[in-house]
């Protein structure tokens, strides 16, 4: 049922409803998780106001980032993807 949609004869419905609105080297969402429980570290990544509690030792940051496949990343890829093919 997932895959019907993929399976038309015809084009996606957003290739032409949205024409041109790819972009060429998009942006991705990173998330990083900071948890110093315990930790002696004083952490200076957030800024905002403190809860006095546990949670001021721990922070999720949302950066939007440039991300790329690079080069041996896609290699790996091709690497794996082809042993399973011979798999």
């Amino acid at each position: 049922a997932i895959a019907a949609p993929l399976l038309r004869p015809t084009e996606a419905e957003a290739a032409s409803k949205y024409a041109g609105a790819m972009y060429a080297n998009p942006s991705a969402p990173v998330l990083t998780l900071l948890d110093h429980r315990g930790c002696s570290r004083q952490g200076t990544e957030y800024k905002g106001p403190k809860a006095n509690d546990q949670e001021d030792e721990q922070v999720v940051i949302l950066r939007m980032q440039k991300v790329g496949p690079g080069e041996a990343g896609a290699a790996r890829f091709l690497s794996n993807v082809i042993g399973e093919f011979n798999a």
